[in-house]
């Protein structure tokens, strides 16, 4: 499936222009002597994690400064999220987010598997040839499993609320195109053409049963949220 056009030029960016937004990014939230905090949107950090446990995840590099991201939206509402200023030998500046792991939404109707084996399969099936190095789960303070990655730029502001016809059509043709990348991931797994074959038995039996499963996931994760809004509340 071919990409909306709005997305097709960010596309054909060129890596290293990229790499210039994330370094203005860097640039953006610091000075020579760490983040420029603001209040509700970059907040000194003062957890119970110390310092130097979070220091001892970059070794090979100087952490400036560490913060706290107190407020975010989608996915990330709710969920602890730490930032790193680092600085490597060459003196370039990253930040570096460290985002407490939530269980994933298909453990409200699956099953899941011990953690290490999830994230193994979960890299096989739609992060095939990412390492470590780029996106990492870390386990801190020996209880506490944190996502670890670069804190990168974001391209593309999802109109989730918008009424304007324009930017309802691109929401609705990134769904598409989100869904499409996200079968082409599935139809990587080992599973794959038995699960297809299944589907083509029976077609109609299939999209009943994941209609049930569908609306049934729907149902747990708007309850979810109620009850996250009542706690926030």
């Amino acid at each position: 499936m071919e990409p909306p056009k709005k997305m097709q030029a960010l596309l054909r960016m060129p890596i290293a222009e990229y790499d210039g937004m994330v370094g203005k990014y860097a640039e953006t939230h610091s000075t020579t002597d760490g983040f420029r905090f603001e209040a509700g949107k970059l907040e000194p950090y003062k957890g119970s994690i110390a310092r130097s446990t979070i220091k001892a995840l970059f070794d090979t590099d100087k952490v400036i400064d560490v913060g706290i991201r107190p407020v975010d939206r989608g996915g990330s509402a709710g969920e602890l999220r730490i930032w790193a200023l680092v600085s490597d030998k060459p003196l370039h500046r990253r930040i570096m987010e460290l985002k407490r792991y939530a269980k994933p939404a298909t453990a409200f109707y699956q099953p899941q598997s011990p953690i290490k084996e999830w994230f193994k399969e979960v890299r096989g099936a739609f992060w095939p040839g990412l390492e470590g190095s780029e996106y990492d789960l870390v386990r801190i303070g020996g209880t506490s499993w944190f996502w670890l990655r670069e804190k990168r730029v974001s391209l593309i502001d999802v109109p989730y609320s918008s009424t304007k016809n324009k930017r309802i059509e691109f929401r609705d043709q990134l769904a598409r195109y989100d869904a499409n990348q996200l079968g082409l991931a599935h139809g990587r797994q080992a599973q794959a053409l038995a699960y297809l074959a299944a589907i083509e038995t029976d077609a109609d039996a299939f999209r009943l049963a994941t209609k049930h499963a569908a609306v049934a996931y729907l149902k747990l994760a708007r309850k979810a949220e109620a009850q996250k809004r009542q706690v926030t509340d």
